[in-house]
């Protein structure tokens, strides 16, 4: 009896955040439970819920990480490109913030990107759910498993974007990303090694 009452207490460690202005339409509510696994290692489970602005339950995501140094700490660090919030704040070892909202895929809506991974000294890996016809959202497989980490520059009007990630101490790989609207598919125009400036 003691050592499960000990484990419920060791598994509800976790942190909540209420985001109500990185979206027009939408707030907010991501809860974070961490569960101790032994070692190093902790697995983390995500919930994002997605409100309206009437504070009506629309949608809720969730997901797990085995590898993760724990998000959400303090509530502050996120980014809006829609509504502008955070936007322009400096960016740190490649880290763009916990949750972001942008129009990832150029269609006019927002999405939405989820820290999915704290990563290396290449930065964070991202979740990234896109605003379907229904007002839904869903996991985009391409961008959350092939290009992960967050986008250093967005191109509308060629629906690219450019994705820096930090290669060695002297170089970083840059590689494009195309959107094409017929097909609603994504590709991989060009990936290069650049030296840092």
């Amino acid at each position: 009896m003691f050592f499960m009452g000990l484990f419920s207490v060791i598994t509800l460690r976790g942190q909540d955040c209420t985001y109500n202005k990185l979206s027009k339409q939408y707030n907010f509510k991501i809860h974070v439970k961490s569960v101790p696994q032994g070692g190093e290692t902790d697995s983390v489970f995500i919930s994002v819920g997605i409100y309206s602005k009437e504070k009506k339950l629309l949608q809720q995501i969730k997901f797990g990480s085995d590898f993760f140094l724990l998000p959400f700490t303090d509530c502050t660090k996120y980014r809006s490109y829609t509504t502008g919030v955070n936007r322009d704040n400096q960016v740190m070892d490649w880290d763009y913030g916990d949750i972001i909202v942008a129009d990832f895929n150029f269609d006019g809506a927002e999405d939405l990107a989820v820290k999915k991974e704290q990563g290396s000294n290449s930065g964070p890996r991202y979740n990234y759910y896109i605003k379907g016809n229904k007002g839904l959202f869903k996991k985009d497989t391409f961008l959350s498993d092939t290009m992960e980490y967050f986008p250093s520059e967005f191109i509308g009007h060629q629906k690219k974007l450019i994705g820096r990630v930090r290669a060695n101490t002297y170089e970083y790989n840059e590689t494009t990303y195309q959107y094409n609207n017929e097909t609603k598919n994504w590709k991989v125009l060009k990936k290069v090694l650049k030296n840092y400036p």
